[in-house]
């Protein structure tokens, strides 16, 4: 047995995409965090950016079990490492998806807010747009539905996302017109949408119409 600190490193890391692999959301849990744990006592085995994906992955396991506030922590936590960094611009977005499922609305607002002024302008396409569909899911729960659509129909870059945002955005837009009782409408969309899910087959399968 090793007692190398750079092999059980790497061990981890492979139990970790095991674990992931065979969904089994305990031991992929546990450990990320005994690697996490090695890594702080060894800190010449990582990076700041290293550090801050781990805590990410554990708050992504955290959410899978509805657990919001231990997400909440483990994305703050990663944060820290990248303070002042643009890569940190995904870990901020999660934050605001965090605070969102907390019905922290007015904080996902101010988080939401400050991202897209922090990366409105950026490179970061993705992020900026992202930015924009949360405040629209926001405006939704807040019972805005006319300022949800129109910060929705501002998005474009996500709707190319076939397989992923686009999906979600037709459903906002939905249930937004179906508040408004725009019933023909929602009508339309709904059809659109099922003829949408038949052509593009590799949708998640937990998406049914």
């Amino acid at each position: 047995k090793s007692k190398s600190k750079s092999i059980k490193a790497y061990y981890l890391l492979i139990l970790i995409e095991y674990y992931h692999l065979k969904n089994n959301y305990t031991e992929h849990k546990y450990t990320v965090q005994k690697l996490i744990n090695l890594l702080e006592k060894n800190q010449f085995l990582t990076n700041n950016n290293r550090m801050c994906i781990l805590h990410i992955r554990l708050a992504y396991l955290s959410l899978i079990v509805a657990d919001f506030l231990t997400a909440l922590k483990e994305i703050e936590d990663g944060l820290a490492y990248l303070e002042g960094v643009a890569k940190a611009a995904h870990s901020q977005l999660e934050k605001v998806k965090v605070l969102v499922l907390l019905n922290r609305l007015d904080q996902a607002i101010l988080h939401a807010e400050w991202l897209a002024l922090n990366y409105g302008d950026s490179e970061i396409t993705l992020v900026s747009n992202a930015t924009s569909y949360y405040l629209s899911v926001i405006s939704f729960l807040k019972q805005n539905y006319a300022s949800s659509v129109i910060r929705i129909d501002a998005i474009k870059t996500l709707t190319k996302n076939k397989e992923g945002w686009n999906i979600w955005i037709r459903l906002l837009i939905i249930m937004c017109n179906i508040e408004l009782s725009d019933f023909d409408t929602s009508d339309k969309l709904i059809e659109s949408l099922r003829k949408f899910i038949q052509r593009h087959t590799k949708v998640d399968e937990r998406i049914k119409v």
